[in-house]
């Protein structure tokens, strides 16, 4: 890609985002649009609260993912190492 391409592409995205942060706020909207007519008088529901938050500084430990598919595995009826 060239320079002069990347800068196209840099301000076609500043007239039409995209990608997931774009792609979440379109849903939390939907969420918040849908959910709205259900929820008792004065609560106000904003598509922020349909976003997850992801906490990238605090990743988890090798560990509990570890743990975490051993138990997924398990679940659904595999094994590890011949274990259950």
């Amino acid at each position: 890609m060239s320079a002069a391409e990347f800068r196209e592409w840099l301000v076609y995205y500043l007239i039409e985002p995209f990608g997931e942060d774009r792609a979440d706020l379109r849903m939390g909207i939907m969420a918040c649009a849908t959910l709205s007519p259900h929820v008792r008088k004065g609560v106000k529901l904003r598509p922020a609260d349909f976003i997850p938050k992801f906490n990238r500084a605090d990743p988890q430990s090798a560990e509990h993912i570890t743990d975490s598919l051993r138990k997924l595995t398990a679940m659904r009826g595999g094994t590890i190492n011949g274990s259950n």
